[in-house]
């Protein structure tokens, strides 16, 4: 190998140069190749321009002739030549391609002609003329020679039959090459160019441009007729050596396609002169480039000596003299910012370097050994552990942790080979340590000299020497078993009701899907029973959620114990439990299990020292009659239950297909209910609410009507399904707005001026957008807040205490006054009267329609009205019908009554006209303004 600077830059100079070349070379024949391309390009679409021409001349023959058999089936021997000639001469009249049209018999003698013949001509031994006689398609010949001449031309023939299908004559229509020539005498060829028309003989018909050279001779016996016989159909290109021994580069089209003498068309340029160009090129560039390249090295040995050699030797001798120990020895090069003074001053750092660290190196070691200690000893507090194997898989150390989690001596666990010491217990990490493989974090569970069970987490690698041979295993541990332990509740958790420890809805799917599959075994019925529990939400408001949670877990053991072990009893949530039932011969079967659970539930239940009563609400679906899987059995018998709790507390009931239909009807509902908000077919119905002392009215309840199709709806029949889809809300922001908007426009006409009530629904209550859409309808309307009253039944207020309360002490902060609907049919409870900013009570019709007859009905009256009074409450009694509920109304000092004893609901143009008969005007009350809202 060289190793003087000035032969390595030669060396490098050479090895440029023979890069310069290969480039040269590649990028040459790149060029080459591309020229060959281009020029073949050329050549091909030249080729097949000329295929194209004629194609359209072959057409027109198969034109010419079809058009003589057609329209003269009646030319024949018996014409006289005069008649048979111009008939003939009147198709190809015009027509410069060909050169004559004929008829001949079978026996293939010319009988006439459109161009005059002498002599005694027969075609019976042409091949084409053969073919014509066993078809009826128009057949081609290769290149002929024309009888009585040496000139060649093509032929085109088709049999005339006469009406029973025999061959009566064959017309011919012949193609002179003149227009081939002409044509390809006006082909642009480059240098060297040629054209050449060959038949399947090999016989030279045209030659361009030197034409008298080579028409006539026959190419049979070269490479060249075979190279054009194989071109596919259509055109194509090869290489070859033309008649002239060149190398050429071919395209050529077959001008006749017909099998028994093909005719071809080829067109060539010399290979070697579509490659001159890029050879002229490459000589230039090769030449300029290794100029340059011989400039370079001239300068590189010049400035190499002085610049490069002589520092270099310099460094080379410094680090000899320190690979020998010499530790003192230094470059002597200035430490300047050159790449050798950079060199230089690293070169003797380093020198200085290896000095002081042979000073401090005995005490590094000493440090090692230290901190060896240390880490042993860390390792023996440390909870983890180390662990290590030897070749043939024993133990040979382990930590005293381990030893203490163990619970096994460290004499009986060091020394034991793998099968001795893991006992089949670990398949996975046995396998991963006799296959030598790195594993980590491999769960593992280890028994305890006790029978206990511990989990441990282990990784490793194996350990290998210089040569790569393995020499054991080393690797950590960690206790887990505490984890292992959380993740075991935690999928207990996943699959259990946390307050019943009954399977959770996860589980309940899975369970049908196999109790399904057991049916389908066994044949029997499968049942899904759905209970909710009746009034719930009352006893937890009553006496709290952890009464609730007692009473829950009670009826989840009274389920259990009514049920066999293979049933299915499951918790959906809040107070709705799933029970499947399997294996039931009959749906007698079903109503037996059902009967035995709501007896159990009707069993009274002491809890913390208080009795509670409840019952449930339950409803069955059958498989395989009610559903076909898990999804849809519970949506009937969900159905079901909710059809069972409309028929009252402890109510059950089988699906039907009428549930389907009203859940149906329900969804129909809606759609219905969404449309009749977007096209405004709501309407506000008012009813009066009058003074207890002299029958003027003093307010107007407003109640919703629809009108669907014409029909005036009733809110009873659309109102549920509103609050269920929760359209009651926008429904509700439209009641108010118009409510207000109305009762306004009442005090700007100067009418009695009565306040407006409006119902909200639970559902909108709880909505957080209310307090907004009470601001926005005031502000709308310019109603005075306390010409406003919203109506709330019991049980809204008493779904979530501290959340009602905020939201109405925001309300009636506005002025706007509060009023309980049907008071005395829920709770009655004095603490949310004392805490709810209430103004007004209204006195359910359900007590005022017998009060004058029944004493109990009178004294509920009698105690909601003197509550009031002594809470200095208005008290409104609902549903007076009679007079005589009038008078006892009057007497026990209620201060507003309505009903239809004064006027049914009406639309607001009966209302105004009303409001226009109103004895006493109402004192006008101080209104309250409502806070503006920054824009």
């Amino acid at each position: 190998m060289p190793t003087s600077l000035r032969t390595r830059l030669v060396l490098l100079f050479v090895v440029a140069l023979l890069a310069n070349f290969a480039a040269t070379a590649f990028h040459f024949n790149q060029d080459r190749e591309k020229g060959i391309r281009n020029a073949t390009a050329d050549l091909l679409a030249q080729t097949r321009l000329i295929g194209a021409r004629q194609q359209a001349i072959r057409a027109r023959a198969e034109t010419i002739l079809s058009d003589v058999t057609l329209r003269h089936p009646d030319l024949h021997p018996g014409d006289s030549d005069k008649d048979c000639a111009s008939k003939l001469a009147a198709h190809i009249r015009g027509e410069a391609s060909f050169d004559n049209l004929a008829v001949a018999l079978p026996s293939g003698e010319l009988v006439c002609s459109a161009v005059p013949r002498t002599g005694w001509v027969n075609f019976y031994d042409r091949d084409y003329f053969q073919r014509a006689l066993t078809t009826n398609e128009i057949v081609a010949s290769g290149l002929v020679q024309l009888y009585g001449g040496n000139e060649h031309l093509i032929a085109f023939a088709k049999s005339m039959r006469d009406d029973h299908g025999h061959v009566a004559a064959v017309a011919i229509l012949t193609l002179d090459l003149a227009w081939l020539e002409q044509t390809l005498a006006s082909v642009a060829l480059p240098d060297g160019g040629r054209v050449m028309v060959v038949d399947d003989a090999g016989n030279v018909a045209v030659n361009l441009p030197d034409g008298e050279g080579y028409v006539g001779r026959n190419i049979a016996h070269t490479n060249l007729l075979k190279s054009l016989r194989g071109v596919p159909p259509g055109a194509g290109t090869f290489e070859n050596v033309g008649p002239d021994g060149d190398l050429r580069l071919w395209a050529s089209v077959a001008l006749v396609d017909t099998a028994s003498s093909p005719l071809y068309l080829a067109l060539s340029v010399p290979r070697e002169m579509v490659g001159a160009p890029a050879l002229r090129e490459a000589i230039i560039y090769l030449g300029v480039s290794t100029g340059l390249l011989l400039a370079t090295l001239s300068l590189l040995l010049l400035g190499a000596g002085r610049f490069i050699l002589r520092p270099l030797q310099a460094l080379v001798r410094t680090a000899e003299q320190l690979s020998t120990g010499a530790i003192v020895a230094r470059s002597g090069l200035p430490h300047d910012k050159s790449e050798f003074g950079t060199l230089a001053q690293a070169l003797d750092g380093a020198a200085a370097a290896i000095a002081e660290r042979e000073q401090w190196s005995t005490e590094a070691r000493e440090q090692l050994a230290a901190s060896e200690q240390r880490f042993r000893r860390l390792n023996e507090l440390s909870s983890d552990w180390i662990w290590e194997r030897d070749e043939q898989l024993r133990l040979t150390y382990v930590s005293p942790s381990y030893v203490a989690l163990s619970g096994e001596p460290n004499e009986s666990i060091v020394g034991q080979s793998l099968a001795e010491y893991l006992k089949n217990e670990d398949r996975v990490l046995s396998a991963q340590l006799l296959a030598h493989r790195p594993f980590r974090d491999i769960e593992s569970a280890r028994r305890r000299p006790d029978g206990t069970i511990f989990w441990r987490g282990l990784s490793g690698e194996p350990i290998l020497d210089e040569s790569g041979n393995f020499k054991g295993f080393r690797g950590t541990g960690r206790d887990i078993s505490e984890r292992k332990r959380h993740e075991e509740e935690l999928q207990r958790q996943a699959t259990t009701d946390a307050l019943t420890g009954l399977p959770n809805r996860a589980v309940l799917d899975d369970r049908i899907e196999h109790a399904i599959d057991h049916a389908n075994r066994s044949q029997h019925a499968l049942a899904v029973v759905m209970l909710d529990l009746d009034e719930f939400k009352q006893i937890n408001d009553a006496v709290g959620h952890e009464w609730g949670d007692s009473m829950l877990r009670l009826v989840a053991e009274r389920l259990k114990a009514c049920v066999r072990p293979e049933d299915t009893v499951a918790r959906l949530g809040g107070d709705e439990f799933i029970v499947v039932l399997e294996d039931l011969a009959d749906e007698e079967s079903v109503r037996q299990v059902v009967v035995r659970l709501q007896e159990a539930i009707a069993e009274p239940a002491e809890i913390q020292g208080r009795v509670l009563h409840t019952s449930a609400s339950i409803g069955i679906a059958v498989y395989p009659r009610d559903g076909a899987d898990a999804a849809e059995l519970l949506r009937n018998s969900d159905a079901a239950m909710y059809h069972a709790k409309s028929l009252g507390c402890g109510a059950s009931h089988f699906f039907t297909q009428a549930l389907t239909e009203r859940a149906a009807r329900h969804v129909a509902l809606r759609d219905e209910l969404e449309v009749a908000l977007e096209r405004a077919e709501f309407e506000l119905y008012y009813q009066p609410i009058v003074d207890c002392n002299d029958g003027r009215i003093v307010g107007a309840e407003a109640l919703l009507r629809w009108h669907c199709g014409g029909t005036l709806v009733a809110p009873g029949e659309f109102l549920d399904v509103a609050e269920d889809t929760g359209l009651i809300v926008p429904i509700g922001a439209w009641a108010l707005r118009q409510a207000c908007v109305q009762a306004q426009a009442w005090q700007v006409a100067g009418a009695a001026s009565p306040y407006v009530a409006v119902n909200l629904s639970a559902h909108q209550f709880r909505d957080r957008r209310l307090f907004d859409q009470v601001v926005a309808a005031l502000r709308a309307s310019a109603l005075p807040a306390d010409r406003l009253v919203l109506e709330l039944t019991e049980s809204a207020l008493m779904r979530d205490r501290e959340a009602a309360a905020a939201t109405l002490e925001e309300i009636t902060a506005l002025g706007v006054q509060l009023a309980i609907d049907d008071f005395g049919t829920r709770y009655s409870s004095l603490s949310y009267l004392k805490r709810f900013p209430v103004s007004k009570l209204k006195i359910d019709q359900s007590f005022v329609r017998d009060a004058p007859t029944d004493s109990d009905d009178a004294g509920i009256v009698r105690a909601v009205i003197e509550l009031g009074r002594a809470l200095d409450l208005c008290v409104v009694a609902e549903g007076v019908e009679t007079d005589e509920q009038v008078a006892l109304l009057k007497a026990l000092g209620c201060d507003q009554m309505q009903g239809y004893r004064f006027a049914h609901p009406m639309p607001v143009r009966d209302f105004e006209a009303l409001l226009r008969l109103n004895r006493v005007r109402p004192k006008t009350a101080r209104s309250h303004s409502i806070p503006a809202v920054e824009p």
